[in-house]
């Protein structure tokens, strides 16, 4: 995560011409054919003790020859060694075979890294001859604070670019640094040779041609830089400054300590883990056309030497802002101008101009989810409009869309998506969710955390600047399944909205939203109806057809099947109801008594709305055992009753042919006086030897002549008269108009004898 600056890499993009005057007291009538120097570097980089010397061997050779015309004898030489050497270098020393010459320095014109070195040659150069030269120098220290410095050097850090002057095809390069630096090189390839004792020696590939050769080196020695530890918000913070730059160290602390807490506070999250943050004061970022950045993987920043506090609060909040957080590139780089853009108001430090209105005409246009880290390359005019775009248009976008949800919006999705919370919140506590985190999770938040409905206007300003009508399609499908959603969402239901449909809505799966919907829908509608059904028949439907309705993943078969069993207690409880009321039959009246088969129907009623379908058949089971019972106590009763109406009739009978048999004895006695052995007539015996009455069926007694059938009551069906008539020793009549006669049997005022 880098912050675009603008710097001028100077020494990166540099195309060094080579000046070559040529001291000849008489020039060549024929105009020379070529320069006639052979001119050879080889030079050698050498970093250590705080200082990078430039050490080269220059060798320099006539290729020119004498001529005669007339009597002229023609012939060119030169007279002056020359070079290149950067502006500032110091030490400068010059020599050729043993002798010192004296340097002097001339400025090239619209050059501002090198001038032009030159010294007098002790004796002119003749056609032919060579000579060989020995150049060096101190790189200038530059300004730590000056970030387009092409040379920088301090104790701890070397960063320069490494050039030759070299005629094409000959010469060499040779770079030494300390074995325990860390190396970055920009430009040109320089591969590791070898290493010597404490020295690693790096070189160009072997047939680069070095008179084109542009590279720069960074050389970061860290076990020398100046270390502090110190801790805020719970987080261990180390600061990593050149030698002696206090000031930069300062500056930091200072940014950190109070910044962090400042950030905590807007975002609404604590600081990341970073165990441990190291925060490192280097140019490199630069090299590559920005102030500082971040590196998530590290959990480490590396900041230019410049005393900028928005730089610094912006790579911090990369802590928050970085691909674990969300995909895209353009919402981590908008992110960090916005909040560090509102700490700095917060602490009252100076801000940075706003972003401007991002132009389809401007260079470097571009969607904004196209855009993508150029690391790797530099240099490039095209590359470094996109990033000055892209770093602009994002922040602006990012304004746009606070703009229309609020920022207490963007913070409650900053903090959704820090938990990996869904966008679609049910009833319950909200669930986390695997959804990969994107501008699609960053809209959905948006749209459900902010309090008016701002969906259009979201998508509105994605299109603009982020999407390019790139992702049309999608945006019009989701479109309609969020409309069906909240459609369905506004139902009257007491059910919970289904886990499923709100998951499906988040991972923007929209063809699953209208398949749950439609059959959430047909549930809902199954269960209304089962609800009127249960309410016309006095019950309160359960809610055992929530539970799976309500599952994660929700069963809308069991729903259904819970339904139609809940439909069918129902009608066994109205079965229980309607047994319990039915009109009794004859034999039911006669042995129902005070029971009433409807005592059992609020256990059917209790046991429907405990769930309890075996409660039901218990219920029933006791209406129909209560009524089975009445028909056999009734049965039992109506059978005695005819039986005792049978035996009231026998005797009747009996006794009337009793009555008839003395009328017509008494008409005999009249005649005579007498009484007749039929004046008493025997209806039953008692045996007392036995426990009971025998029973003669009536059949018998008809057949022998003493009694007469009952009317209406078949012949063969034993009557048992012990249940009807109380048992007696002897039944009598006494003749009309007779003494009664003296049989030998007590009178007893308390019942008969043997009682």
């Amino acid at each position: 995560m880098a912050r675009c600056v603008a710097v001028a890499l100077a020494a990166l993009m540099m195309v060094v011409g080579l000046a070559q005057p040529a001291g000849a007291t008489t020039p060549s009538p024929l105009g020379a054919q070529t320069d006639g120097l052979a001119y050879r570097e080889d030079v050698v980089f050498r970093a250590e003790d705080g200082v990078v010397r430039v050490e080269v061997t220059a060798t320099m050779t006539n290729t020119t020859t004498s001529y005669t015309r007339g009597n002229t004898i023609y012939f060119t030489y030169f007279d002056t060694f020359f070079n290149l050497v950067p502006v500032g270098a110091t030490d400068l020393r010059v020599t050729s075979r043993g002798r010192n010459l004296t340097p002097s320095l001339e400025p090239l014109e619209g050059d501002e890294v090198f001038e032009l070195l030159t010294a007098r040659l002790p004796s002119n150069l003749e056609s032919g001859q060579s000579r060989t030269f020995t150049l060096s120098y101190s790189l200038p220290v530059g300004d730590p604070r000056d970030p387009d410095a092409v040379f920088l050097t301090n104790g701890a850090y070397y960063a320069f670019p490494v050039y030759s002057f070299t005629d094409p095809g000959v010469g060499t390069i040779r770079v030494e640094v300390p074995r325990r630096a860390s190396v970055e090189v920009f430009g040109d390839d320089l591969d590791i040779v070898t290493s010597e004792g404490d020295i690693r020696i790096y070189s160009p590939p072997d047939g680069t041609d070095l008179n084109m050769f542009q590279s720069y080196v960074s050389v970061s020695v860290d076990e020398l830089l100046t270390s502090i530890e110190f801790e805020v918000s719970g987080e261990s913070i180390e600061l990593e400054a050149w030698p002696g730059d206090d000031a930069w160290i300062d500056h930091a602390r200072t940014s950190v300590t109070e910044g962090i807490p400042v950030l905590e506070e807007l975002i609404g999250l604590e600081m990341p883990d970073q165990n441990g943050l190291e925060i490192t004061e280097s140019v490199v970022p630069y090299f590559y056309g920005y102030g500082g950045w971040y590196d998530s993987r590290e959990t480490s920043i590396s900041v230019g030497s410049e005393l900028d506090q928005a730089l610094m609060l912006h790579e911090l909040t990369h802590a928050w802002f970085n691909d674990d957080l969300i995909d895209g590139r353009w919402i981590h780089e908008g992110l960090a101008e916005e909040f560090a853009h509102r700490a700095l108001i917060e602490l009252r430090w100076p801000t940075e101009p706003l972003p401007t209105t991002p132009r389809d005409a401007e260079a470097g246009h571009q969607p904004l989810i196209e855009w993508e880290s150029p690391f790797g390359s530099f240099g490039d005019d095209d590359l470094r409009a996109e990033e000055l775009y892209g770093y602009n248009a994002s922040w602006w976008t990012i304004r746009r869309l606070i703009d229309a949800a609020g920022f207490d919006a963007m913070t409650a999705a900053i903090q959704d998506l820090d938990a990996d919370t869904i966008s679609y919140v049910g009833d319950g506590p909200a669930e986390t969710v695997a959804t990969p985190d994107d501008w699609r999770r960053l809209l959905d938040l948006l749209s459900e955390r902010s309090d008016a409905d701002v969906d259009d206007e979201l998508v509105e300003v994605l299109k603009t600047w982020v999407l390019r009508d790139v992702n049309d399609g999608e945006l019009e499908r989701r479109a309609d399944a969020r409309a069906a959603y909240d459609e369905f969402v506004q139902r009257p239901s007491d059910w919970a909205v289904p886990a499923e449909l709100r998951f499906a809505l988040d991972r923007w799966r929209f063809d699953d939203v209208h398949e749950t919907i439609a059959a959430a829908v047909e549930a809902q509608d199954a269960y209304a109806a089962a609800v009127d059904e249960a309410a016309d028949a006095g019950l309160a439907l359960s809610d055992a057809a929530r539970t799976p309705y309500e599952l994660d993943e929700p069963d809308f078969a069991a729903v259904a099947d819970v339904l139609d069993e809940q439909l069918a207690r129902i009608a066994d409880v109205e079965a229980v109801r309607t047994r319990a009321a039915t009109p009794l039959n004859r034999n039911q009246q006669w042995g129902i008594g005070d029971a009433d088969p409807n005592v059992f129907v609020p256990d059917a009623v209790a046991a429907f709305a405990a769930d309890d379908p075996d409660g039901i058949a218990a219920a029933d089971a006791n209406v129909q055992a209560m009524l089975d019972e009445a028909e056999r106590l009734g049965t039992q009763r109506l059978r005695r009753l005819l039986i005792a109406i049978g035996a009231a009739i026998v005797v009747l009978v009996l006794l009337l042919v009793v009555l008839r048999r003395r009328k017509k004895r008494r008409g005999a006695s009249v005649d005579d006086g007498t009484v007749g052995e039929d004046s008493f007539v025997v209806v039953e015996e008692r045996r007392e030897d036995r426990d009971t009455f025998e029973r003669v069926p009536a059949a018998e007694r008809v057949a022998e002549g003493n009694v007469p059938p009952v009317p209406g009551f078949p012949v063969d069906q034993p009557v048992a008269l012990e249940d009807q008539v109380s048992p007696s020793t002897l039944v009598v009549e006494e003749a009309p108009g007779r003494p009664p006669v003296d049989n030998g049997i007590e009178d007893h005022e308390d019942g008969l004898p043997g009682e």
